[in-house]
């Protein structure tokens, strides 16, 4: 099975897709070390601070990783944020949710800029992965996991019961954030 877990910048997809394969024994795949590794990003985009990627490339990419794997196991995880930028190779899709206040707080702390970590938390706020994951997945397929007041172990729990199938399709909104981060000034 092959689970993809997504989110918005700095709500634990890393950490928590580490965790979780290291404790029910996944083999984890992070589509950001998969293009650095193969030199897959673009020139730097000033304006979003970011790089940019040739998501074509990183699919088939993606694929060729997967072909191998899946040779020595089943059980695999594929995380990030680009998983709603289009259809990949998924058996289901976790998108992992969090307070936006919360993530604006802690990429501040990262060291993003304060444009960068607004724009982040508004995508959060706004349903932007969820949203855009429903243009791309089955629905039967997407789990939005609500990490907020969560540690790391009953997260990682969250997520084995989502893998499962325990728990049900939510969905989650956090209005109240969106009308603080709309007055936020930057």
């Amino acid at each position: 099975m092959i689970i993809g877990i997504t989110g918005a910048v700095s709500v634990g997809k890393t950490t928590l897709s580490k965790k979780f394969s290291k404790t029910y024994n996944y083999y984890c795949i992070s589509l950001k070390e998969l293009a650095e590794k193969n030199s897959l990003l673009e020139e730097y985009d000033e304006e979003t601070d970011s790089y940019l990627i040739d998501l074509d490339c990183l699919k088939r990419t993606l694929n060729e990783e997967l072909n191998i794997i899946s040779t020595k196991t089943d059980k695999i995880i594929v995380e990030s944020h680009l998983l709603v930028e289009g259809s990949f190779p998924l058996d289901k899709l976790l998108i992992l949710r969090n307070s936006p206040l919360l993530l604006f707080e802690r990429m501040l702390k990262r060291g993003y800029s304060k444009k960068k970590a607004y724009e982040n938390a508004l995508l959060e706020a706004l349903d932007y992965f969820p949203v855009t994951a429903n243009y791309y997945y089955d629905e039967e397929n997407i789990y939005e996991i609500n990490l907020l007041n969560l540690n790391e172990e009953d997260s990682v729990n969250l997520i084995k019961k989502a893998v499962n199938g325990e728990i049900p399709k939510k969905t989650y909104s956090f209005k109240e954030d969106l009308e603080k981060l709309a007055l936020m000034k930057l």
